[in-house]
């Protein structure tokens, strides 16, 4: 008992020792594949758990009060993590993933503006405003050379592209001088000083002053986002400047934070609001990227052989703008075309009811 033996077969003997053990190893193999994928899927799960306790929206099985400090908590936590140690190569990405972080964030302390008192917004506001212009502009410069990219693609059946290397060589070393002044700051600590801001407005979350009836002022919050962005719009209309239309770009980019973070108190509504606020801060996304691209052009004459070709730039850029400001006005209009009070009416209905949990 115990011994191995061999099995005679048709005159032949076949020892089963190696299979015995090919067997072992397959099992003991198995076995690590299935504590590995037990391991992964702890993971995703926890992973799952995470995005949705960062979730950018109110949910219903949490009172609103709660929900708003969840959702400023989670984005805060986010950014810290990303801006933790990110290599020198992945800053620019970095940075930028933050300052879009914080721009949600400051989205959520402007909708919920009446319930935190002037005083208190604008503080919240201004620390995180402080904290994003402290990280740099390193990712600003990529943006002028791939809207150059950009325009050079979409019109280069009229353009002589090989004539705009020298500008998108230049364009591209500032670039570069950028993203390594931002990793000298970060060696200089500069990453870990802006952390050390958001822990502090991390920690000021639970002492925001959220009293009263919380959601009523989410609609006070939201119907002054919704006049905020149709004042602009309005401005924007009679006088389409670099500067006004950026302005209703910010606006445009308020309303599509707040409309997706109260989505669930009016969905269908709501999910309409976001999806063209959101177009539109795209439309006049890019042309605020072409304005700078624009000034760029303009104050490099001497990277130009024939002055020629710099002014057939310009026609482009000038010609792409058009578009874009007509696009984006007209879209303006569908997004603030309706009167503030009646649009808060359309907006405010049925929220208690829908929100559930959420407006205890």
């Amino acid at each position: 008992m115990g011994r191995d033996y061999p099995i005679r077969r048709r005159g032949r003997i076949k020892d089963v020792r190696p299979r015995a053990a090919e067997a072992t190893a397959a099992a003991v193999a198995a076995a690590g594949g299935l504590a590995a994928a037990g391991v992964a899927g702890v993971k995703r799960r926890a992973a799952r758990r995470r995005r949705a306790e960062r979730a950018f929206r109110l949910r219903r099985d949490e009172p609103v009060v709660a929900d708003l400090r969840r959702i400023a908590r989670g984005r805060l936590d986010m950014a810290l993590e990303v801006i933790a140690d990110p290599a020198d190569d992945e800053l620019p990405e970095a940075v930028h993933s933050v300052r879009k972080t914080l721009k949600r964030v400051r989205a959520t302390v402007r909708v919920a503006r009446p319930a935190l008192g002037a005083d208190t917004a604008r503080a919240e506001n201004a620390a995180y405003r402080d904290a994003a212009r402290r990280l740099g502009d390193a990712r600003d410069r990529k943006v002028v050379v791939d809207a150059l990219d950009a325009v050079l693609g979409r019109f280069a059946g009229e353009l002589r592209v090989v004539r705009y290397t020298p500008l998108r060589e230049r364009l591209v070393a500032e670039e570069r001088a950028a993203a390594e002044g931002l990793a000298r700051d970060a060696e200089r600590g500069a990453l870990g000083e802006v952390a050390v801001e958001l822990e502090r407005g991390r920690d000021r979350v639970a002492a925001w002053p959220l009293d009263g009836d919380v959601v009523a002022d989410l609609r006070a919050g939201l119907d002054r986002i919704y006049r905020r962005g149709r004042r602009a719009y309005g401005v924007a209309r009679e006088d389409p400047t670099a500067e006004t239309l950026h302005e209703l770009r910010k606006r445009a980019k308020d309303l599509w934070y707040a409309a997706g973070l109260l989505q669930p108190a009016a969905p269908k509504r709501l999910r309409r609001v976001r999806k063209r606020a959101k177009r539109l801060s795209e439309l006049l996304g890019e042309d605020h990227d072409l304005a700078i691209l624009r000034a760029a052009v303009e104050t490099r004459r001497p990277l130009f052989a024939d002055l020629a070709d710099r002014d057939a730039l310009v026609g482009v850029i000038r010609r792409r703008r058009r578009g874009l400001r007509r696009d984006a006005l007209a879209l303006a209009g569908k997004l603030y075309g309706e009167r503030p009070r009646r649009a808060a009416k359309r907006l405010g209905a049925g929220w208690r009811r829908r929100l559930g949990p959420v407006a205890a």
